[in-house]
């Protein structure tokens, strides 16, 4: 699928190469370009391997505090934070959300922080999504 490019787009490009002068064709031309823009704009692009923060359940984090950290680190509404809270008093765990590997260590440590600040012992793990 080639995104179609107006032609007065392509004009206004060749008119701006051509006003950059011979110093600009030289070094384009010594870049050693093997692609065409065809051909880049059809490659596939993967997506980044996407991660679950897990929260882990212990018998001393009070639970109006996990639901606070929840609305706050997760933006969850109440109902969403409370539903989670319990999934995590009940069975151990839940999960607060599915993001990148950057993002999902981001929240991790906000949430380890907090709960460090706060003296909870709560912790955060995050699980690869296959």
């Amino acid at each position: 699928m080639n995104p179609s490019v107006p032609k007065d787009a392509k004009r206004y490009i060749l008119e701006y190469v051509n006003n950059l002068g011979e110093t600009f064709i030289f070094y384009f031309m010594s870049l050693n370009y093997q692609h065409s823009p065809e051909l880049i704009s059809e490659q596939e692009v993967k997506a980044p391997p996407l991660y679950q923060v897990v929260l882990l359940n212990d018998d001393f984090t009070p639970q109006d505090f996990v639901v606070d950290l929840l609305r706050q680190v997760f933006s969850m509404l109440l109902p969403q934070a409370m539903t989670v809270m319990l999934q995590v008093h009940h069975r151990g765990s839940g999960v607060c959300g599915v993001y990148t590997c950057e993002v999902a260590r981001i929240k991790i440590d906000q949430v380890e922080s907090l709960a460090q600040q706060q003296g909870h012992p709560l912790r955060c793990v995050m699980q690869e999504i296959e």
